[in-house]
């Protein structure tokens, strides 16, 4: 397990501009913040939403990264939460 204070390196899909490729990138992402959660993605999907931002019908601003429908494990918690524990498996 990773020290749960540490900045992490993962691959995400960016819709830098509308109707075009989405671009699979290396980023960091930093710890949680007290009340977050930061979950290690087992597997992410592209739905409606996500087809509307890259055809640009969708006022999200980009770049933005997509796929938020998902499921993973809690890889690190943030301060505060009680009802979460590492390795706990989530679906959103």
């Amino acid at each position: 397990m990773r020290n749960p204070l540490s900045v992490i390196t993962c691959q995400a899909a960016i819709a830098w501009t509308a109707n075009a490729p989405l671009s699979i990138e290396k980023i960091e992402v930093d710890p949680p913040k007290p009340g977050e959660v930061r979950i290690k993605i087992i597997s992410s999907g592209i739905c409606g939403t996500d087809k509307h931002i890259l055809e640009g019908k969708d006022k999200v601003p980009l770049p933005a990264i997509l796929g938020h429908e998902g499921a993973g494990i809690v890889e690190s918690i943030g301060e505060g939460l009680i009802r979460c524990q590492l390795l706990f498996r989530s679906a959103f």
